[in-house]
This record gives structure tokens, sequence and C-alpha cells, in this order.
């Protein structure tokens, strides 16, 4: 009885350590108020201090998680806009909202990825 009150606390104690998963528009959030404190920082700082590196940094590896994201949900939305169009028409409300998600998904992914330079 021991034994298996001692592997349910490890069991909790190790899914509390566990980050909660975040949503795109999440992580679209977080990478919005660091550029907002990139840009004050930047117009008090100069571009070398080490409190505008960190910042950088951190957008830097914001940006990547939400590309990925992204990508990820998108694929997900496609598949589940996919099979819901065999069970409805393309204006039923269900339909609109993700065709409304697909959009911001698209969207965001062409904010986060630089134009192509012309030649």
């Amino acid at each position: 009885m021991i034994r298996i009150v001692s592997l349910a606390i490890l069991l909790a104690a190790a899914l509390a350590a566990q980050l909660p998963v975040q949503t795109a528009r999440q992580i679209a959030a977080e990478l919005t108020a660091l550029n907002d404190r990139y840009a004050a920082a930047s117009a008090r700082l100069k571009q070398a201090h080490p409190e505008i590196v960190l910042i950088k940094n951190k957008i830097a590896l914001v940006r990547k998680d939400l590309e990925q994201c992204l990508e990820t949900e998108l694929a997900e939305l496609k598949g589940e806009y996919a099979a819901l169009g065999l069970r409805y028409k393309e204006g039923h409300p269900k339909m609109l909202r993700l065709a409304a998600e697909i959009k911001w998904h698209e969207e965001e992914l062409q904010k986060l990825r630089p134009e192509p330079k012309a030649k």
C-alpha cells in the first residue's frame, strides 16, 4: 500500500513539473509582449546592452517555437476541415470557424517568414 502511494506521489510530482502546452495564439501574444519590451528597452539602451541581447535571443526562440506550433496546428486544422467537409457544406458555422482559424495561422506564418529577396 505504501509503495502504491509513493508511486502516486512521484507520478503527481512528475505531472506537475511538466510545462503546460501553449497554443499558437498564446505564443503569439508572448512574442508581441517581447517585441514591445524590446522596443521600450532599445529606446533607452544600446544594442550591445545585456538586456537588449537577452530580449533579442528570447525573441528568436519564441519565433521558432511559434513557427513550429503554427505549422503543427495548421496541419491539424486542415485535417479537421477536410474531415468536416465530408459532413457539412462550406457555409456551415463549424466550417467557417475552421476556415477563419486556418487563415489566421497562415497569416501568422507569413509574418514570421521573410519574403524572398528580388534578384
